[in-house]
């Protein structure tokens, strides 16, 4: 099913992919889903977050990237044992929302997952694979965004411009 959206969504061409792999760009997330058949990546590069779902190794099957500014973050609040952030891509009516989190006592494992919806309504959520996430610090995204002029308001959980 989830392969399926790669003829639904609008993809960049594939030098666009690039940005995410070898040393092109800031890592900002990674794992793998579907046992090891499928990879998920976020990076960072200039002004624009990349996301690319594909099989490992070769061309992404999704890639398409978009301005910091529309990219919505909520990062960690800074409260509980468990650190947490999420990000969301939004791409016609699609959604792509990644999740991840850690128990910072190091009691539970590392998580993470990737949601998908069309029009608000679920239709795939994955799981990464216990040990595969490489990459998940999206603190170079928060960075990007307040670079842009956009500021985060913990009373609001919102972003808004810049005092």
């Amino acid at each position: 099913m989830f392969r399926s959206l790669a003829l639904a969504v609008i993809c960049l061409p594939m030098g666009a992919a690039a940005a995410c792999y070898g040393d092109a760009g800031t890592p900002l997330f990674h794992c793998t889903v579907e046992g090891g058949k499928t990879e998920i990546r976020v990076c960072l590069q200039d002004s624009a977050a990349y996301y690319a779902y594909g099989p490992p190794g070769r061309a992404p099957d999704i890639v398409f990237s978009r301005h910091v500014q529309d990219i919505h973050m909520t990062p960690w609040p800074g409260i509980s044992r468990t650190y947490w952030e999420e990000l969301a891509f939004a791409n016609g009516a699609f959604e792509y929302r990644i999740h991840h989190s850690f128990d910072r006592n190091g009691e539970l494992p590392q998580d993470g997952t990737l949601t998908v919806t069309r029009n608000g309504l679920q239709i795939a959520e994955l799981t990464c694979a216990a040990g595969t996430i490489s990459t998940a610090d999206f603190s170079p995204l928060f960075d990007a965004k307040e670079e842009s002029g956009q500021c985060w308001n913990f009373d609001t959980r919102s972003w808004g411009r810049c005092p």
